[in-house]
């Protein structure tokens, strides 16, 4: 599995802009720690070859922060 941090921009004529700015791979027990994220406006993707990809979560940071998400497949 492969976490994904996307880096959101608005565009002026309506619509997003999306870049990914960071991966993190899991290790065999699943787990992932993304480092070093910026601040700003992202979406956190986990991607895993064989599945659809899920958006986890939105995050508007701007401080170091720790979170923990449990996630599913189908």
């Amino acid at each position: 599995a492969e976490l994904v941090l996307e880096k959101i921009e608005p565009q002026e004529k309506g619509g997003y802009r999306y870049q990914i700015v960071s991966t993190a791979k899991a290790g065999p027990d699943g787990k992932v720690v993304l480092k070093g994220a910026p601040a700003g406006w992202h979406q956190l993707i986990v991607w895993v070859e064989g599945y659809a990809p899920k958006l986890i979560a939105y995050s508007q940071e701007d401080q170091p922060r720790w979170h923990h998400y449990n996630v599913s497949l189908a």
